[in-house]
């Protein structure tokens, strides 16, 4: 059977629209023949326009291989960017996965997904889908599963691997895309069935992804044409180019009566802008006449709150009833109790009327968010990042007054490079009415226009980055069939440039379970690395409670309630002039502290032999921040509005 069928029989058996697309179906056909035929040495780069389902692609072998039970590799390993890609694919792959079961009566095929939130790196399940970090640890051999150094590697080289989004782990050195170029030499060189996918990769970043890498593109980007693609997105009407502060237009133009009826995305180029365009929005809005919604969405947020915010969001910027399944124009109706959106027909007594939604957003809105608005109003940005974005605005077939306004002002071109910002404004500035809308729409123009862009880009040097170089020189020198282990490598090994550092946040008033501890004798044997502890008492606590019981005792968290709860940022936002910014101190006896939550072994039922990973919560004597875990002030977090860093 056709893999292509076998995608349409997945989405016919969860109750789902499936929309043929001519080139999406060539490429799977391709997939199939390569893998029957044993044709997998060679990497493969899929490039797609936004929206256009490579995430089908991409799952099409392991969904086919199981529906025949023909199984050519061990799995599957799908590998994204960032954590909430990463939520968001595995949720679906998951219900694609349990669908084909179902259909065929297959017995359970299990799906993980794995970063640094899932607190596990067991890279044993049919389908992992991880961030690129957690798979680059897990292929360094920086993490373990328990004692098996090799487990993870060896998962690895025998399934097929995906990365997606390749293009969105771009940094000023291409340091990440070094880590893929090496990895990719070592899976190519061993034969493992590897696939590289992206919208919007520059040609300048291609070539150091596969330098020295015999690969195959498909489709070639000179051959890709409307009749090939097929009707896959709505349109868009209208690009308009402002030589204005984003916030100031905002203010001055978007009332009540001009959001009415409409599904508006703003996106901004940092967290800070965002949050103070958030809060004008929301204090404009509250309390009138017209009833909407402002969604405020970004990296900084803790697990539970990111997932309500971003799925509130998808339900009410793609428009589809969540009882009949039809489209729904304004108004739409919103249950914050059973957490779904009506149409006005299927409404129930618990839902809310929304006379229009306006989802402020930064870059998390680029990739894997299927939403759809009418108007986008964007900060200045790359080109291959305003083509991500305007993949939002009319994104669904049958949609036709697509509006896109973009801003260009002072510093607008943080965090990218100024000269790579003002080539784009200059780019669309030369365009006509038409040229803009094509250089944001069409797939063949936007790519050599985003060509073109990065013409100006200057790849940083490693230069005194010693360390980063020779972890490049590691990753290459250490692949599957030899392996020398140095441990004090290993543990510092980065798939960034830059350090991350994991956040906990908890509301001022929220009851966090803890337990007191006495600490045991430590059996090697049980647990390695962590130091044993028996737990004594268990009681809930508030914030300024847990402060001030944790130096008189010994006091920790779940493991889930702590990674519930976190979140990660760059190391670089979480200090100024080398000291720990004020989110990170904590006022404790009229002394300032940072607190630090480290990984420890419980045993919860006094001896029982029934041990836990929990966190102990501490003093950070260092002063320093490291890559750690540490607790965030209340006082800087927000549900709504996340981590206030300044």
């Amino acid at each position: 059977m056709d893999w292509y069928d076998v995608l349409k029989e997945v989405a016919r058996h969860q109750g789902r629209r499936f929309e043929e697309r001519p080139l999406q179906r060539e490429l799977v056909n391709i997939l199939q023949r390569r893998f029957e035929e044993d044709e997998l040495t060679v990497p493969l780069l899929i490039r797609l326009p936004c929206g256009y389902g490579k995430t089908q692609v991409g799952e099409a072998p392991f969904l086919g291989e199981a529906f025949t039970g023909e199984w050519i590799t061990r799995g599957m390993v799908y590998t994204l960017p960032t954590r909430s890609l990463t939520e968001q694919q595995a949720e679906r792959i998951r219900a694609d996965v349990e669908a084909l079961c179902r259909l065929k009566s297959l017995p359970k095929l299990s799906v993980s997904e794995l970063h640094g939130e899932t607190g596990t790196y067991f890279f044993y399940d049919d389908v992992i889908v991880s961030t690129f970090d957690t798979f680059i640890y897990a292929y360094a051999r920086k993490v373990r599963t328990g004692h098996h150094l090799e487990f993870p590697a060896g998962t690895i080289s025998t399934s097929y691997v995906v990365f997606d989004e390749a293009h969105m782990i771009q940094d000023d050195y291409l340091y990440s895309h070094l880590v893929m170029n090496k990895v990719l030499r070592v899976l190519s060189k061993a034969g493992v069935p590897t696939i590289v996918m992206t919208a919007t990769m520059p040609d300048q970043i291609k070539n150091v992804v596969f330098d020295g890498v015999s690969y195959e593109e498909y489709p070639p980007i000179s051959h890709v044409c409307s009749s090939r693609l097929g009707s896959y997105r709505g349109e868009v009407r209208e690009v308009h180019l402002h030589r204005e502060d984003i916030k100031d237009y905002i203010c001055r133009t978007l009332s009540p009566d001009a959001a009415a009826n409409k599904r508006i995305l703003v996106v901004c180029n940092t967290v800070s802008k965002a949050q103070g365009v958030y809060h004008e929005l929301a204090g404009r809005f509250s309390g009138g006449s017209v009833s909407g919604r402002v969604i405020l969405l970004h990296s900084r947020y803790e697990k539970i709150d990111r997932q309500r915010w971003s799925s509130t969001a998808i339900k009410l910027m793609k428009g589809i009833c969540e009882s009949c399944e039809g489209k729904m124009g304004f108004p739409v109706y919103l249950s914050e109790e059973e957490g779904r959106v009506y149409c006005d027909r299927c409404a129930t007594p618990s839902a809310e009327r929304v006379d229009f939604v306006i989802l402020v957003a930064t870059q998390v809105v680029e990739a894997g968010l299927d939403i759809s608005a009418d108007w986008l109003l964007t900060d200045m940005a790359p080109l291959d990042a305003l083509v991500q974005r305007a993949g939002r605005c009319s994104r669904f077939p049958g949609e036709s007054n697509g509006r896109i306004d973009v801003f260009y002002y002072d510093k607008v071109h943080l965090p990218y490079q100024q000269k790579l910002v003002e080539k784009a404004y200059e780019i669309l500035e030369n365009e006509d009415d038409k040229g803009r809308i094509r250089s944001l729409t069409d797939f063949t123009y936007s790519s050599a226009m985003i060509n073109k862009n990065y013409d100006v880009f200057r790849r940083e040097v490693l230069g005194e980055h010693r360390h980063l170089r020779l972890y490049l020189g590691y990753l290459e020198g250490n692949g599957f069939s030899t392996f020398s282990v140095d441990w004090e490598l290993l543990r510092q090994i980065s798939a960034r440039p830059n350090a991350f550092v994991t956040l906990v946040a908890f509301s001022e008033d929220e009851d966090i379970p803890v337990c007191f501890l006495k600490e045991e004798e430590a059996d090697l044997r049980v647990q390695g690395r962590y130091r044993s502890y028996r737990c004594v008492a268990h009681k809930s606590v508030k914030y300024h409670e847990l402060l001030s019981q944790m130096r008189d005792e010994t006091i920790c968290i779940n493991r889930d309630f702590v990674l519930s709860h976190s979140f990660s940022l760059e190391r670089n936002y979480a200090i100024s002039d080398n000291k720990p910014k004020p989110f990170l101190q904590h006022d404790l006896d009229g002394k300032t502290v940072m607190v630090e939550l480290k990984p420890v072994i419980v045993d919860v039922e006094g001896g029982q032999r029934k041990r836990e990973c929990y966190y102990l919560v501490r003093e950070a004597f260092s002063g320093r921040v490291d890559e750690s875990n540490y607790l965030v002030n209340t006082k800087f977090y927000d549900e709504k509005k996340g981590l206030e860093a300044g």
